[in-house]
């Protein structure tokens, strides 16, 4: 808030004790500055600049004592005296004042905007440029909150320029990173980097560490944005140190958030979890509404994610809620649609696009391309779901459009595939495919999904060992992040686009009819089967048995104790202490680089293939043991079947259904 202001007393006794009250107020005594402007503001006789001074002063004081509600009703009050005396410098004042926490506290942004362009107006009568930036730089605030970024923009480049000829340099530097964050707001990535990068600079001479910490977050977040997340980690650590050193617990609260989106977009939901609870904690003490919202709805995402629905539409629903309370359109926007993303999930469409298209007709108001890109995608989604191909496609090209407007950001077409594979159009999926190939950066899933569709153009074309390849990688790629979750029950009702199921259901598919064409299968399958039949069967099981499997010896393991020899009790704790430090260095081999991730992907490969063998024998020697701690499916080769029996088992894939017949 701005200091208070001095008056012309009517006596030395209210300017004296009002001159106490100042200097108490400079030195931190609040309870003392308040007892001096209250018995300053009873001896003002009616004179009213003496009034609206003694109040902004207690106004400013209770701000500082963190009791807001207070401290908004004395600058309303000081406000209406600075208007009867006419006092153009007080009126001003207050009129910020009153904006200021009607935006930061009750997140009234229409009527703040509104104080503040008076303010402005006056301060520039006044010709006060001090005054005239600071009104400024909280205007871009609350006109970025309304999600009106150019606006934004032009008052952050305005207060900049004020503070740059006064020579302002902390001023300076907090312009610089608002102006960084409105070009990621617009998708402008390069522009955004650059004034971080002149603020961080600035920020470290000046030794400012929240300053600091909040600039190396907001790098951060554009690394994330553009998939770079082994930059970002180190971005995000080193504002976390700063933020939990100094006690910023709001900061540290924000920064928290941040990184629980970084692990969520690394397929690391557990983790993600831990931080979102932990910011989550911190808004709640605080009774930070935006800040719960927030969090409700990252909880919310990970659980859509692990297919739990009903528990991802609680979170988003309290999150909706707080957001409308809040006026933040954008939130409002993505909130709306990771609502309609899960009624698509449960089949309802059109609930789903009426979520969906009430978030893209705010994402279009705020014309961010970033955003209008995602929304096209999810409408485009619900269009595949209900096979209307045609309006599919049109969705999926005006996004593919958006690529020049945001060049900098690679933008997958994972949907216009779809409609290239739905519509039998191969050729074209492979050569959209092979010009969006994932890089070593991108996430498990993003990974799962491409070969994925690779898979599925393969099969297309008739190429099925080629395809069966592709989608045994996406199977493996599933399979490792099921096993890094605890909440495994309704996993395969999950995932994104791509659903957790989708590879299982497409590799049993083309194995299904290799076996049907006597197509020889890649000895990369040899461990699930005998042949192509064989290994069908045993992904087929995979998906349908698993989670029956993993709650029975889970309900078995409290009640039974199996046990094994001394020297594969040793052989396995060892193996579980080596995965788990493999594990815990994944995230510093990260940020070090693709050859240092290799190098610790290449480990974990060896320790996975000895587990297996360990597993292997296990079921050999000890298949107690194994049902109980490693559930999974038996190959047909290995069922205890007698000469006069049959098992019939069935598979669904996505296009034709397949019967087993299993003999001895």
């Amino acid at each position: 808030m701005f200091s208070t202001i001095s008056f012309a007393g009517s006596g030395n006794d209210p300017q004296r004790l009002w001159d106490l009250g100042e200097k108490a107020y400079a030195a931190g005594r609040y309870s003392e500055a308040l007892s001096y402007y209250q018995k300053s503001l009873s001896n003002c006789a009616g004179d009213l600049e003496c009034v609206g001074a003694n109040l902004n002063g207690i106004g400013a004081t209770y701000e500082e004592l963190g009791d807001d509600k207070q401290a908004f009703k004395y600058y309303k009050k000081a406000l209406s005296a600075a208007k009867k005396a006419g006092d153009q410098d007080l009126i001003a004042t207050n009129l910020f004042n009153v904006a200021a926490i009607a935006s930061q506290t009750f997140y009234q942004y229409e009527k703040a905007l509104s104080l503040f362009e008076e303010s402005s107006r006056i301060f520039r009568k006044l010709d006060d440029s001090e005054s005239l930036a600071i009104v400024l730089f909280k205007m871009g605030r609350v006109l970025d909150s309304l999600g009106r970024y150019s606006k934004a923009l032009a008052a952050f480049n305005e207060s900049l320029r004020i503070n740059k000829r006064l020579n302002n340099q902390a001023a300076i530097a907090g312009n610089l990173n608002q102006i960084g964050n409105m070009y990621a707001r617009l998708g402008q990535s390069d522009k955004s980097l650059s004034y971080y990068h002149k603020a961080l600079k600035l920020n470290r001479r000046l030794n400012i560490p929240g300053e600091i910490a909040t600039t190396l977050r907001n790098i951060g977040d554009v690394y994330c944005d553009l998939v770079k997340h082994d930059k970002a980690i180190s971005y995000y650590r080193d504002a976390l140190d700063l933020q939990r050193k100094h006690n910023l617990r709001s900061a540290t609260a924000v920064t928290l958030t941040n990184l629980g989106a970084l692990y969520y977009a690394l397929n690391q939901y557990d983790k993600a979890v831990s931080y979102y609870k932990e910011s989550l904690k911190i808004g709640e003490k605080r009774d930070n509404p935006a800040l719960i919202s927030v969090n409700l709805g990252n909880i919310g995402n990970v659980y859509a994610r692990l297919g739990e629905s009903e528990k991802a539409l609680f979170y988003y629903k309290q999150s909706l809620a707080l957001e409308q309370q809040l006026n933040r359109q954008q939130k409002v926007a993505i909130t709306l649609s990771n609502i309609g993303m899960e009624y698509f999930r449960l089949e309802q469409y059109e609930r789903a696009l009426d979520y969906l298209n009430r978030a893209l007709k705010r994402d279009r108001r705020l014309n961010n391309p970033h955003n209008i890109a995602l929304r096209l995608n999810n409408i485009g989604a619900v269009y595949l779901r209900q096979k209307q191909y045609g309006q599919a496609e049109k969705v999926f090209l005006e996004r593919k459009a958006l690529g020049k407007k945001i060049a900098k950001t690679r933008l997958i077409h994972a949907g216009l595939i779809t409609v290239y594979l739905e519509t039998k159009r191969y050729a074209e999926a492979l050569a959209l495919l092979k010009k969006l190939p994932p890089s070593w950066r991108d996430n498990k899933a993003r990974q799962m999904e491409y070969y994925t569709q690779y898979g599925m153009a393969l099969s297309g074309k008739g190429l099925l060992r080629e395809a069966s390849l592709e989608l045994f990688k996406a199977v493996s790629l599933v399979e490792e992040i099921r096993r890094a979750v605890n909440e495994k029950s309704s996993f395969f009702a999950g995932g994104g686009y791509i659903s957790w199921l989708t590879p299982h259901r497409e590799l049993t598919s083309v194995l299904s009819k290799m076996a049907i064409n006597e197509e020889k299968m890649d000895d990369s399958f040899r461990a699930f089967g005998k042949d192509s039949a064989s290994a069908a069967f045993y992904f087929a099981e995979m998906t349908k048995s698993r989670t029956l499997l993993e709650a029975m010896s889970a309900s078995a393991k409290k009640s039974q104790s199996v046990k094994i020899p001394r020297s594969l009790q040793a052989r396995e704790a060892s193996l579980a202490n080596q995965m788990a430090a493999i594990d815990r260095q994944w995230e510093e081999a990260y940020t070090k680089g693709k050859s240092a991730l290799n190098r610790v992907k290449k480990r974990k490969r060896i320790l996975t293939d000895e587990l297996d063998n360990l597993i292997k024998e296990l079921r050999q020697k000890y298949p107690g043991y194994a049902a109980l701690h490693y559930p999974k499916p038996t190959p047909p080769e290995d069922l205890p079947l007698t000469a006069d029996e049959v098992l019939l088992e069935y598979a669904i894939g996505e296009d034709a259904g397949y019967l087993f017949v299993v003999r001895k």
